[in-house]
């Protein structure tokens, strides 16, 4: 990942990628891998890709795989479906990422209603419940479903069409996810993703060679939530987890 994105993030991330992000594929690699849109359609399931194109020099004809797409041999290679793949990597890290959600979410009504736990404990096992599935859906959706279309985009867009938009494409749909969360939650995950997409753009800036001003990451976040927030209410769509955040809290203004 670039040296522009929260760590933090990063990790969640990576950590519940396993069913796209090989355990020999670097990190370098991965980022390099995906810095390139230019993937050909293959002729025949070689046994062995190029660096740029494979997920290690160690590939071999024992993990063939018929897919012809690059993009989907290289995040799945051992599962040539890509919908197969996809769900299986649902299931797989939903087992994952319930745990710690349902741990924040048991820790979040303790504290709110530590006097009312013994008095409706169904109650608020039931919001517990409703809570951690609504989490997980929403982790485990947003990160499966961004890699999933990642390949998709392989299959229905010549290579080298639409560098730059196929990235928003995929952020703006894969995002929709936020949709399982209530409306409160929404808010806050919608202004948490800002802020990072803010942070993430001033140290690109920074590691570009730009000055140092104080609090910059700040004036770009406000900058750019006035500009949409107006181009909101002029009649443009702004979609993606910023558009939906706006739209809320202008509606409540």
């Amino acid at each position: 990942m670039s040296d522009a994105f929260p760590r933090a993030y990063e990790r969640v991330i990576l950590s519940h990628s396993s069913h796209y992000v090989p355990n020999d594929m670097s990190k370098k690699h991965l980022e390099r891998f995906l810095s390139s849109t230019d993937f050909p359609v293959l002729r025949r399931p070689p046994s062995k890709l190029s660096d740029s194109q494979s997920i290690s020099a160690g590939q071999d004809e024992t993990h063939s795989n018929s897919n012809m797409h690059v993009v989907c041999r290289t995040l799945h290679p051992r599962e040539p479906s890509c919908f197969k793949n996809y769900v299986n990597a649902l299931l797989y890290e939903s087992r994952k990422v319930w745990k710690w959600v349902g741990a924040f979410g048991a820790l979040s009504i303790a504290l709110r209603y530590r006097g009312e736990v013994l008095r409706r404990p169904g109650k608020l096992a039931r919001q517990w419940l409703v809570s951690t599935a609504r989490g997980t859906a929403f982790v485990v959706g947003n990160i499966t479903t961004s890699w999933y279309l990642t390949c998709l985009m392989q299959q229905i867009l010549p290579p080298g069409m639409f560098v730059n938009s196929r990235w928003l494409v995929n952020g703006a749909l894969s995002s929709l996810w936020i949709l399982v969360l209530p409306p409160k939650r929404r808010d806050e995950i919608a202004l948490y993703v800002g802020r990072l997409a803010a942070l993430s753009m001033w140290r690109a800036y920074r590691l570009k060679g730009g000055p140092h001003l104080p609090y910059g990451e700040v004036v770009i976040f406000g900058t750019a939530w006035a500009h949409l927030s107006e181009s909101m209410r002029t009649g443009e769509k702004v979609g993606g987890l910023m558009g939906l955040g706006i739209a809320e809290v202008e509606r409540k203004r």
